[in-house]
């Protein structure tokens, strides 16, 4: 039988101690519908990864550091492709019913974001793939011609929405205060805003990443209540990278978004930082995944080029899920 593990911490220490250690747990346990919550992180370099379910012995051999559950924040990945204005309907349908049987994870969640007149196809043929809106409004109703209100996106469905997008704000006039609209909105009908910020390359040359990472953060999610993170993902994409070719180095990319959690800290305190979800994106394809990804800071991608073509969204998924 498997069990639970109860209140208690062991720290590091030798193998054959914490194996020895573990057998002798299970007068102490109490049983748990069978099923054994031991989450056990795996030494990686630069980094720990969590192993979700095991058992004693598998935790011996290869657990490094247990801590009692309470004790450890677990991130669920989240890759997402942006398609932008691309794809109609019937590729739509093409895309889900290759890609979408692939995209099953004990990891995490992948998914894309699509256009409005994609998001009915899309949403009936997901399975398995999560579907986010590209944009919404922060009114209701109204006289805004062309856009679409987040009741219209709760009609349909929807449970995630990008905000926020460097071409949002650059060609269309998104602030900080729009995109924090549009989160207070978003959260308060149940969809998860996938909130993106980043720096130009002007910005970037000039060492004026961190303070636009800042700004934005802080204007994007003000007055939003702390146990909100947990339902927020934040998206770090140096504009420069995006659809460039370029894309930011392991190191640039893992330590602006440990900035972003950072910043989230300040903002909104330690525990809502361990739980919010951050995205890289920037030219993310099959040959960088997986470096970004064993980053600790860094939980998931925005994907966009490479998430267009099912043979790319399928390989990033093979090589991380």
């Amino acid at each position: 039988m498997l069990y639970s593990l109860p209140s208690f911490r062991l720290l590091e220490g030798r193998l054959n101690f914490l194996y020895h250690s573990l057998l002798d747990l299970p007068d102490r346990m109490t049983p748990d519908s069978g099923r054994l919550i031991l989450p056990v992180f795996q030494a990686q370099p630069m980094q720990f990864r969590l192993a979700r379910s095991t058992n004693c012995r598998r935790a011996a051999e290869t657990g490094i550091i247990i801590h009692r559950e309470e004790d450890i924040t677990m991130r669920d990945q989240i890759i997402v492709g942006n398609w932008k204005m691309n794809k109609n309907n019937a590729e739509t349908k093409a895309f889900f019913e290759e890609v979408d049987p692939k995209a099953v994870s004990d990891k995490g969640l992948y998914g894309v974001g699509v256009p409005f007149t994609d998001l009915k196809t899309a949403l009936d043929e997901a399975k398995n793939l999560i579907v986010a809106a590209e944009n919404v409004h922060f009114e209701d109703s109204g006289a805004f011609t062309g856009e679409v209100s987040v009741p219209m996106l709760e009609e349909l469905g929807v449970k995630y929405c990008i905000i926020g997008h460097s071409e949002r704000r650059q060609m269309f006039g998104d602030t900080n205060e729009t995109v924090n609209k549009k989160a207070k909105k978003l959260l308060a009908a149940g969809i998860t805003p996938i909130l993106c910020i980043g720096e130009t390359e002007e910005e970037y040359d000039n060492g004026k990443t961190k303070d636009v990472i800042t700004e934005e953060l802080k204007g994007s999610l003000a007055d939003i209540a702390p146990e909100e993170y947990a339902n927020i993902v934040l998206a770090y994409e140096p504009i420069w990278a995006i659809g460039t070719g370029k894309s930011a180095s392991v190191e640039i990319a893992e330590n602006c978004c440990k900035l972003v959690r950072d910043v989230v800290k300040d903002i909104a305190g330690e525990e809502a930082a361990e739980k919010v979800r951050i995205q890289y994106g920037g030219s993310v394809k099959p040959g960088n995944i997986v470096e970004y990804m064993a980053q600790p800071d860094i939980d998931g991608a925005l994907i966009g080029g490479a998430s267009l073509k099912p043979d790319s969204f399928i390989e990033i998924i093979e090589k991380t899920k």
